[in-house]
């Protein structure tokens, strides 16, 4: 699926909005990494170039991911892990991406103030609520996610950079010529 047509999808039935947040941390740190980071920035990079939408990253102060998100040119509020604050200023929608699943009082919080949330988990974590929950595994169920939420779930839905979706294209057609090359070639020895 085009990175386009997916991130309308996480949106469908609300619309692409003018302000998107992304609760996500990346660090050298035990059971975290950059890769959640770098999928939100693909997400975030594809949002402001065909809908104009600001995006800001909720992070913890893990200095590494922060130095990161700035690097890549995206705009960091921190978060303080004793306080859920940083949700009262929260407008429009809210992409959760975190590796070791969310809390639960996160997306209540989120619930009450009528954000459109959306969940990237990778592990089939117990979600107990979101208006969407997107996991690309090859192993996706829906068995742990809320009944009421949009589920994007398989491979079909893995979040892609737009420059590599060009030449996974590119690859298709040329792989898709080769039989009918052949096809050509056998009618032709006839």
């Amino acid at each position: 699926m085009r990175l386009r047509d997916l991130i309308a999808c996480l949106f469908d039935g609300y619309g692409i909005p003018r302000k998107v947040f992304f609760r996500v941390d990346a660090g050298r740190i035990k059971g975290l990494s950059f890769g959640h980071l770098a999928r939100c920035n693909i997400l975030s990079k594809t949002l402001k170039k065909y809908w104009n939408t600001e995006t800001i990253f909720i992070m913890q102060n893990y200095t590494d991911g922060v130095k990161h998100a700035d690097v890549l040119g995206e705009t960091v509020t921190l978060v303080n892990d004793s306080r859920l604050n940083w949700l009262e200023n929260l407008s429009d929608a809210i992409i959760f991406d975190l590796p070791n699943g969310l809390g639960v009082d996160e997306l209540a919080i989120a619930k009450e103030k009528g954000l459109w949330a959306i969940v990237l988990d990778d592990t089939n974590n117990n979600v107990p609520w979101a208006n969407v929950v997107l996991n690309s595994s090859i192993l996706a169920q829906s068995m742990g996610y809320p009944k009421e939420a949009r589920l994007l779930l398989g491979p079909e839905y893995f979040i892609l950079d737009e420059r590599f979706e060009t030449a996974r294209r590119k690859k298709i057609k040329a792989d898709n010529l080769f039989p009918l090359q052949l096809q050509v070639r056998l009618h032709q020895d006839h």
